[in-house]
């Protein structure tokens, strides 16, 4: 009963997940993934500047900082694919759009998360500068959270879109 309770679940995920990240954003579902990284974002930050800046105004500014770099995203999404939203900039489709694991999804995965730290930093240092963050201490810093939801999130994003788990 138990196992078969917990292939319903996971087969469930699946099937939610299993499509393209720019589909799924105009969805509950993706605007919850996307207010559950930014909040596990503005944690963290909170957590690595050990507490000393307000989670609010940090909550306020990376929220700023990503919708730049959403919107960045999609726009350049759509200049390189010809219209299709979402497929080039974040880091995590369906198996229908790309082969996970593969040379061309490591190519993808990299370039996606370099470009949002391109577009992310320079607005961090920018925002952060104004409550008295340096520069140095933003970059390494937004390096570091970048790291762990990209990789840890959408990680666990294509465990499911790929069928990983049975």
């Amino acid at each position: 009963m138990i196992n078969k309770l917990k292939r319903n679940f996971y087969n469930n995920l699946r099937t939610l997940f299993n499509v393209s990240f720019a589909i799924l954003l105009f969805m509950p579902t993706g605007w919850s993934i996307i207010i559950s990284i930014l909040l596990l974002e503005v944690l963290l930050f909170y957590l690595f500047f050990k507490r000393e800046y307000g989670f609010k105004k940090l909550l306020k500014y990376l929220a700023i900082s990503n919708l730049i770099s959403g919107i960045v995203g999609f726009a350049l999404s759509m200049f390189l694919n010809g219209g299709w939203l979402g497929v080039f900039w974040f880091p995590w489709v369906s198996s229908y759009e790309m082969e996970f694991l593969s040379i061309g999804f490591d190519v993808y995965f990299i370039s996606a998360f370099l470009l949002t730290l391109i577009v992310e930093i320079p607005i961090n240092i920018f925002l952060f500068r104004k409550i008295g963050i340096k520069p140095l201490r933003t970059i390494n810093t937004s390096i570091l959270v970048n790291i762990i939801t990209n990789i840890g999130c959408a990680f666990v994003m294509y465990i499911f879109s790929f069928n990983l788990i049975n």
